[in-house]
């Protein structure tokens, strides 16, 4: 008998202010990038400024996670919040630089 096995994703989102920060931990594809997009709705972005994203937890990231960072990012953007990563791992930053999005998603750090 097969089972439906969704992989795991942490999404925690954790404001500040006028800031936000979206800490991510697991895997983020098909199966699982509604639960970001559903953690970072409309109204978690009401009045932000800032958006930071802690990607050092992802251990797979494909497409279809690729596009819900690209939609949080145009989301953000359109209230006029800039987004920066402050933390990503070895998968994101391959990934980013693959698809030539390094500069969409600009890393700041200690």
């Amino acid at each position: 008998m097969a089972h439906d096995i969704t992989p795991p994703l942490e999404v925690d989102v954790q404001r500040s202010g006028a800031s936000v920060t979206v800490r991510l931990s697991g895997e983020v594809d098909a199966a699982t990038a509604v639960r970001l997009e559903e953690a970072v709705n409309a109204s978690a972005l009401d009045s932000v400024t800032d958006v930071a994203l802690d990607l050092d937890g992802i251990s797979f990231l494909d497409s279809s996670g690729l596009r819900s960072l690209l939609h949080l990012r145009d989301r953000a953007t359109d209230v006029g919040a800039t987004v920066s990563v402050v933390s990503a791992s070895p998968v994101v930053v391959r990934l980013f630089e693959l698809t030539g999005l390094t500069d969409q998603f600009p890393t700041v750090g200690p």
